[in-house]
């Protein structure tokens, strides 16, 4: 079994404690490699560095599904 990832952000402080960021995310699974192939994923976000940890709020587009999805996390991404 097969699982590939990845992502790239860039991320831009537009006041201060308030960033905005575009990403891309990348991956997928399969069971042998020769069927592996990469499904993309890309969006918008906005970054607030709370008193508690980092808020983030995310609008992103998946190619494969063609839906749009929104994201909201609180904390340190691992």
């Amino acid at each position: 079994r097969f699982l590939m990832t990845g992502s790239a952000e860039i991320m831009r402080e537009v006041f201060p404690t308030w960033y905005g960021a575009v990403f891309i995310d990348a991956g997928n699974a399969s069971r042998q490699l020769s069927d592996w192939s990469a499904k993309f994923g890309y969006g918008v976000g906005v970054r607030w560095r709370s008193p508690v940890g980092p808020l983030k709020a995310d609008i992103s587009y998946g190619q494969q599904v063609k839906k749009f999805r929104l994201d909201v996390s609180v904390g340190v991404t691992f």
